[in-house]
């Protein structure tokens, strides 16, 4: 059970021609609730208030000045029964309500996460454009700085083509659990990617533009849970790579027709301690996105997206034994997210009628998520023995009849 709501209030000025101010302030609160049988039982409350502030500063015709400061004011409660947890990836098809260490842990914490930020973007010549930016955080959690330099170049060359390189550093904390210092370790090292990126993009008039870009990520420090879950918990010993190509086509101008496609073939792969590689719980080798719409005045829009994305790795059981003191089977276990969930695919549809009123719009939309009604698998579940599995499913089709106004 998940429940939540959020508010946001957003603060625009121009000072001048060549200085501009933008504030957001938003604040929410989120509870989760998970009850597995009498085995296990979790709560979260999570309290949370971000400010944001940016001043856009132009500072000559060929350099802009971008800087600010984003703050998180977060408080949460944690309340669990159960085994003591894991790492929240990689679990792969351990039993919780196995274990043989049950806990029952209540603890509340704050977090104070603000950081610094300034962005430079530089236009030394036509056809040129280097962005360089540098962000400092201080991760309240694990009390630590971090400073994350990032650098991207941008070449246009004959035949509207676009060049584009950029490499970064990127860190964040670890989770609440993972760092809080009841359930977790405080003094994890802060996440770190170390992401690279190679593009090009052609246009061909001002209808259609294709692009092609690779790119790989190097993560380092991610949290792995101690063997047997003994104290201090989490390790920051974690290892990742993230590569692969995207493909785009972008149409648009066409009429009142607008069309995007982008295909992804990638690989996510982690390792923990000295262990070999293996999947990413979420890794995704093809991912396929199709979007359209159709602009046919006097305020009808109609647009639809596709997509097809392989089903997410999953630990199959590939045997079991028969545990005669609890009269019951046990699974046996295969190697962690050696086996996938079958292709994902759905179609999302929406009709929107707008009209003009008092200086603002109005709009009546009926929106059909899953449209053809696929029954996309989920997971799976067992049999008493394991010997035999079945898909759980996701959701039906779901269409919805709203109102949307704006000022």
């Amino acid at each position: 059970l998940m429940a939540f709501y959020r508010g946001d209030v957003i603060w625009k000025h121009r000072y001048a021609d060549w200085l501009r101010h933008e504030v957001l302030v938003s604040a929410g609160y989120t509870e989760t609730r998970w009850q597995l049988g009498g085995a296990i039982s979790t709560y979260e409350s999570r309290a949370q208030i971000d400010l944001r502030a940016e001043w856009d500063l132009r500072a000559t015709e060929r350099l802009r000045l971008r800087f600010g400061t984003d703050v998180q004011l977060i408080s949460y409660k944690l309340d669990y029964f159960g085994g003591r947890p894991g790492q929240e990836e990689g679990q792969g098809g351990d039993e919780p309500e196995d274990a043989d260490e049950k806990v029952s842990l209540v603890h509340s914490g704050r977090r104070f996460l603000p950081a610094l930020y300034l962005e430079g973007d530089w236009r030394p010549m036509d056809g040129l454009q280097i962005i360089a930016g540098l962000r400092a955080d201080y991760l309240s959690g694990i009390e630590s700085w971090t400073v994350d330099p990032r650098l991207t170049v941008i070449k246009v060359l004959p035949g509207k083509i676009r060049l584009k390189a950029g490499v970064g550093l990127f860190t964040q904390p670890p989770s609440l659990l993972e760092s809080d210092k009841v359930f977790g370790n405080p003094k994890l090292s802060p996440i770190k990617a170390i992401h690279t990126g190679l593009g090009l993009e052609r246009g061909f008039g001002d209808v259609l533009t294709v692009g092609v870009e690779g790119f790989y990520k190097h993560l380092l420090d991610r949290p792995v849970a101690t063997p047997n879950k003994t104290a201090p918990y989490f390790v920051s010993n974690g290892k990742g790579r993230v590569y692969g190509l995207e493909f785009s086509a972008k149409i648009s101008k066409l009429g009142g027709f607008y069309g995007l496609l982008s295909y992804t073939l990638s690989r996510s792969e982690r390792r923990d301690n000295e262990s070999g590689w293996r999947l990413f719980d979420y890794d995704q080798t093809h991912i396929l996105n199709v979007a359209a719409g159709y602009r046919f005045g006097k305020g009808w829009h109609l647009g639809m997206a596709f997509r097809l994305i392989s089903g997410n790795p999953i630990t199959p059981a590939v045997g079991s034994v028969y545990d005669a003191a609890e009269d019951r089977y046990r699974p046996i276990f295969g190697a962690i997210n050696s086996h996938r969930d079958a292709f994902y695919h759905r179609l999302d549809v929406r009709i929107e009628k707008t009209w003009r009123v008092w200086g603002g719009s109005i709009a009546l939309y009926l929106d059909v998520q899953n449209a053809y009604n696929q029954q996309n698998a989920e997971g799976y579940e067992y049999n008493y023995d394991f010997s035999q599995r079945q898909a759980v499913k996701g959701l039906p089709i779901i269409p919805s009849l709203g109102v949307r106004g704006t000022l």
